[in-house]
């Protein structure tokens, strides 16, 4: 029995696929890019704005005490808005997994959770804003593609929609019925050709860059990483790198260790978000008032150390990572959730200007090193690695992140022994 053959889609019905196309794929990533460097933005502000306040209005004898004053009211806060909220901001790889089980991510409401991203960033956690920046997105991307989606499954029911030949040809199908009956039985996931999904997925990520960048001309920057120069291969240090590589390495295999204990910490206090946000600000901020560069996600850190790493003892860099990544895990553990990312990042820095200071090298080649390897080997996922830290290090030095992460990512590692 001859096959049907496949109806030919005139210019018009192509120029309408493509128009829906650029709706699904344009629109939402624009707004959640809007979205989320507003939010980042705010954020910014706010803690610039409460730490200033407290070193102008604090007097003199209370100055040197403000990050324990104000850590301790950051973990009231946060403890006090976590009881009433009656959940927690999910971490980056919380949101991903989600996205990944689900096809979506959804925010529980969205005042509570700004509440729950802005507090720790505010009063000082030690940890970046790549978690709530992550939920948002992914929220406000797949709010508005939801609606996209529920207008398609319209376009199929309704003879006259002018999207309907559009949205059945982005189905892959002629079968009317069989189309309406999957996109709406798919809202999370439209089932588009495999073409169609790479090129949506790639829109999407220019769309929401382009978001961010209208809203950030406007109100100008927030959260922007620092950049290092080029690495000068022809007189760079490699026993510099070598030596950056497995300070590095050690020090991915610390943070894993960190986190386990920050973990049994979070279990001995039990379920009262409370008594743990008010413990991790009572540490944090303590020793805040004795370690330098504890407090924050370490990127405005980075730019001062950039200028001023020659000042430092190697030995209080690296102690000073060290410490800095163990108020981090502990951060996330008690409730003060955030992102790992970039606090990790400046710790890999910091251990790379130690490198260069004890080796008397110079730092760009030990820094890229040092830093690819800490990330690697704490993700223990090279690629992801490379492409964070491309946003401090320019094209010619990423191929020397990516060898330092790919190699502390395959050295002997705890998780692979459980595995």
């Amino acid at each position: 029995m001859p096959q049907p053959e496949t109806p030919s889609h005139t210019p018009t019905q192509k120029a309408e696929t493509f128009l829906a196309f650029l709706l699904l794929s344009t629109i939402p990533a624009f707004v959640a890019g809007i979205g989320t460097f507003a939010a980042l933005w705010a954020v910014d502000k706010l803690r610039d704005s409460v730490w200033d306040a407290a070193a102008e209005q604090l007097p003199p004898v209370l100055s040197q005490l403000s990050p324990l004053l104000l850590c301790l009211a950051g973990g009231l806060i946060i403890g006090l808005w976590t009881r009433r909220c009656g959940f927690k901001l999910d971490t980056m790889h919380q949101v991903f997994g989600i996205c990944r089980k689900e096809g979506g991510y959804h925010i529980p409401h969205l005042g509570k959770t700004l509440g729950l991203f802005f507090a720790p960033i505010v009063f000082g956690g030690a940890i970046g804003p790549e978690a709530g920046i992550a939920g948002f997105a992914a929220a406000g991307f797949t709010a508005v593609l939801d609606k996209t989606r529920i207008g398609g499954t319209g376009a199929l029911s309704a003879d006259t929609h002018p999207f309907r030949r559009a949205i059945r040809t982005l189905l892959d199908t002629d079968d009317e019925a069989q189309a309406s009956k999957e996109a709406k039985e798919t809202l999370q996931e439209l089932p588009l050709r495999k073409l169609w999904k790479v090129l949506l997925w790639i829109l999407a990520a220019i769309f929401f860059v382009l978001g961010w960048a209208c809203v950030s001309h406007v109100l100008g920057s927030a959260g922007e990483m620092p950049r290092f120069e080029g690495i000068d291969y022809a007189t760079a240090d490699w026993g510099a790198g070598i030596v950056a590589l497995l300070l590095g390495y050690a020090f991915a295999l610390f943070a894993l260790a960190a986190q386990k204990v920050a973990a049994s910490i979070s279990s001995a206090i039990g379920p009262d978000p409370l008594k743990k946000a008010l413990l991790a600000g009572l540490v944090l901020g303590g020793l805040a008032c004795i370690l330098p560069d504890l407090t924050f996600s370490g990127q405005d850190d980075i730019v001062d150390l950039i200028d001023t790493w020659q000042s430092w003892a190697p030995a209080l860099l690296i102690l000073v990572a060290f410490v800095k990544i163990c108020m981090t895990k502990m951060c996330v553990a008690l409730d003060w959730t955030g992102g790992e990312f970039f606090p990790t990042i400046f710790c890999g820095v910091a251990l790379g200007y130690a490198v260069a200071s004890l080796m008397g090298a110079d730092p760009l080649l030990p820094v890229a090193v040092a830093a690819g390897a800490a990330v690697g080997g704490w993700t223990r996922k090279p690629i992801l690695s490379t492409a964070v830290l491309a946003l401090c290090f320019p094209p010619i030095t990423l191929p020397v992140v990516l060898a330092a992460s790919w190699i502390a990512a395959e050295l002997p590692h705890p998780q692979k022994k459980a595995a």
